[in-house]
């Protein structure tokens, strides 16, 4: 069956609004959806405005940043309250996964939040068709695995190596793994830990800072 959506961009976009536009219909229209109408805004009073203005609006696409101003998880979270029905707000963030910031996004139950390196109109499409679970929106986050903190915490560093050499093969699994391990064993473990591993995964490791 055939989906309809209406949406609202409020992030910044290569390509004129008409190109933009053009895209995301084609994209929507892929996984048989059709996009009718595309709104642009920016700033979170006129997000707010708009979405409480046109209750058909079905999902938002935001930066964390409006107007050079960074929106808080509560600002976020008002947004995503506004609307009358179901709205889906995609939150295009900086942030490092495992970060406060994505901790409080979670707490909020706000799971559409993305990655800005994620930030293609196909993720987007793929996640509004889908959605994501809390489970899925947790491990995305890097904010999974607290409550399995204390089992790790005593592991020497052979036990860790192995430990982080189990993960599933992606690069969310690995960074969940690897967050788990520090916050539960000293840096200078770390350090080593990180040092013994296969190229490949130190190069994925890199790509988060806090583990560079």
């Amino acid at each position: 069956m055939e989906k309809e959506l209406d949406l609202l961009i409020a992030t910044e976009m290569s390509g004129d609004g008409d190109s933009v536009a053009e895209e995301l219909r084609s994209v929507f229209a892929k996984r048989g959806v059709t996009v009718h109408r595309i709104e642009f805004r920016s700033g979170k009073d006129s997000v707010i405005r708009s979405v409480r203005a046109n209750p058909q609006i079905h999902a938002v696409v935001l930066s964390q940043y409006q107007d050079q101003e960074k929106l808080s998880p509560r600002d976020i979270d008002q947004i995503c309250s506004t609307a009358e029905g179901d709205l889906q707000v995609f939150v295009v963030v900086s942030e490092m996964r495992g970060s406060d910031y994505m901790k409080e996004i979670e707490s909020l139950g706000i799971y559409t939040a993305v990655y800005q390196e994620d930030a293609s109109f196909e993720k987007i499409a793929e996640w509004y068709c889908n959605g994501r679970t809390k489970k899925e929106a947790r491990a995305y986050y890097g904010v999974a695995g607290g409550d399995h903190v204390v089992q790790y915490r005593n592991m020497d560093v052979n036990a860790s190596i192995q430990y982080l050499l189990e993960y599933d093969g992606s690069y969310t699994d690995l960074i969940q793994r690897m967050s788990v391990l520090v916050n539960g064993i000293p840096a200078s473990q770390v350090a080593s830990i990180v040092c013994q591993l296969p190229d490949p995964i130190c190069e994925m490791l890199k790509r988060e800072p806090r583990f560079a």
